[in-house]
């Protein structure tokens, strides 16, 4: 989902919208955790699919 919403930084708004117990919340922590500007979250990312790829320089920004 962190891909999907980089892809995607063009828009100005990104609405996202699923059926109940779906994930959102989940999804939502996520990526609060990724782009935590407080914390140093790469451990938490070490060994996932994001960190392979070019927006792993985002983590923390």
């Amino acid at each position: 989902m962190i891909k999907e919403f980089l892809d995607d930084s063009g828009t100005w708004i990104s609405l996202i919208t699923r059926p109940r117990r779906f994930g959102k919340t989940l999804n939502m922590s996520m990526m609060a955790k990724f782009f935590d500007i407080t914390k140093d979250s790469k451990v938490i990312f070490e060994g996932t699919k994001i960190m392979e790829t070019e927006y792993a320089s985002y983590i923390n920004q």
